[in-house]
C-alpha cells in the first residue's frame, strides 16, 4: 500500500504520497471497498483537498469525509505538500489520487493478485477496468472544468513505471520472505517483458555501446551507476574486473 502510493507520486511527489498513505489505515479503506465515493472522500480529505467547497462533487466528498473523519479520528494533511508546478496535467496529484481510489475500489485482494502475477499481460487485464470517476474526465482540479472530455486512464508508461518500481520489487521481496525462488524468478521474467526505461542514465550507457533490450537491462544499469559509478567503486565493479582479466 505504501510503495504503491510512493510510486504514484513519481519523483516530484513521491514523499507526499507516502505521507498520504501513512495518514490512513489501509484496513479502513477496505471497509469501504464497495463505495468509490467514500474511498475518494477519505483520500482527498486526508490530502487536504476538501477544505473548500468549489462545486457539488467536492461538496459531496466533503460531507462524506466529515462523517468519516469523526468516526475514525482522521487528521488531514495540507495539500501544500503536493507539488503542482512542473507537473504534467495527467500527472497532477488530484488525478493520481483519483486513480489510486479507483484501484482500491475495483481490485479485490490486490496484494494476493500482485504476488501471484505470472506475466505483464495479467497485470494489464487487472488494470483495464480501473477508470476513475466521470468528474475527472473534464477536470484536472476541483472547481475548474477543462475543455477536453477524456478518460484519464493509466498510460502504458505509467503502468511500466508501476511494474518496475512496485510490482516486481514486491513479488521478489515476497519470494525472499517465504523462501520461494519461484516468485523471484517470476519477478525477473515480468521485468524482462517490460519495455526498457528511457532516462539520462540509460542514454549515457547506450551511447557507450551497452545493449538494452528490456527493463531488466535498464534496472541493472541504473544499479550499476548508483552503486558503483557514482560512488567510485570501480575496483569492486564486475565490468572493470572483466576488463582486467581480458587484458592480463
Amino acid at each position: 500500500f505504501n510503495i504503491l502510493f510512493y510510486v504514484f507520486g513519481l519523483k516530484l511527489n513521491s514523499q507526499s504520497f507516502l505521507l498520504l498513505a501513512r495518514s490512513v489505515n489501509y484496513k479502513i479503506l477496505l471497509k469501504h471497498h464497495n463505495n468509490l465515493l467514500q474511498i475518494e472522500s477519505i483520500l482527498f480529505g486526508q490530502a487536504g483537498y476538501l477544505d473548500k467547497k468549489l462545486d457539488d462533487y467536492q461538496k459531496r466528498l466533503k460531507e462524506e469525509y466529515d462523517f468519516l473523519r469523526v468516526k475514525y479520528g482522521f487528521i488531514s494533511l495540507s495539500n501544500s505538500i503536493f507539488k503542482r508546478f512542473r507537473t504534467r496535467p495527467y500527472s497532477q496529484p488530484t488525478i493520481r489520487i483519483a486513480q489510486l481510489a479507483s484501484i482500491i475500489y475495483n481490485i479485490d485482494n490486490i496484494f494476493s493478485k500482485i504476488v501471484n502475477l505470472r506475466s505483464k499481460d495479467e497485470l494489464l487485464d487487472i488494470l483495464k477496468n480501473t477508470d476513475i470517476s466521470e468528474y475527472w474526465n473534464n477536470h484536472f482540479f476541483f472547481g475548474k472544468q477543462s475543455c477536453n472530455n477524456v478518460k484519464k486512464r493509466l498510460s502504458k508508461e505509467k503502468i511500466d513505471n508501476i511494474i518496475i518500481n512496485c510490482i516486481v520489487p514486491l513479488i521478489f521481496s515476497y519470494g525472499k520472505y517465504v523462501v520461494d525462488d519461484t516468485y523471484c524468478s517470476r519477478a525477473v521474467e515480468i521485468l524482462q517483458q517490460t519495455k526498457p526505461e528511457n532516462n539520462n542514465i540509460i542514454r549515457n550507457f547506450v551511447n557507450r555501446g551497452f545493449p538494452v533490450y528490456n527493463a531488466a537491462d535498464t534496472q541493472a544499469l541504473i544499479h550499476l551507476k548508483n552503486n558503483y559509478c557514482s560512488k567510485r567503486n570501480c575496483l569492486q565493479c564486475g565490468i572493470l574486473q572483466r576488463v582486467f582479466i581480458f587484458h592480463s
